[in-house]
């Protein structure tokens, strides 16, 4: 049996973050999404469930230790 790979939600406001953060942890195996922003994010998560999720804390909209606590209560199988 194939080892599915380990899936990664990259949350940063800042493009060129996300972009440098998308490539190094694609190096490396992982199958990377990214967000924009936190409401985003969960619209990325409502599509498919990330095994972990790297987020900024200083995000517009919702802030990130905001965000990081709502997904830790509504998806605990989420590593942040």
């Amino acid at each position: 049996m194939l080892d599915m790979p380990t899936k990664l939600l990259i949350v940063d406001d800042d493009i060129s973050i996300l972009t440098v953060l998308s490539q190094h942890f694609s190096e490396f195996g992982y199958c990377v999404r990214c967000a924009k922003d936190g409401s985003s994010a969960l619209s990325e998560i409502e599509n498919e469930l990330p095994d972990i999720l790297l987020s900024d804390l200083n995000m517009p909209g919702i802030p990130g230790v905001q965000f990081l606590l709502m997904i830790r209560r509504m998806f605990p199988s989420i590593r942040v």
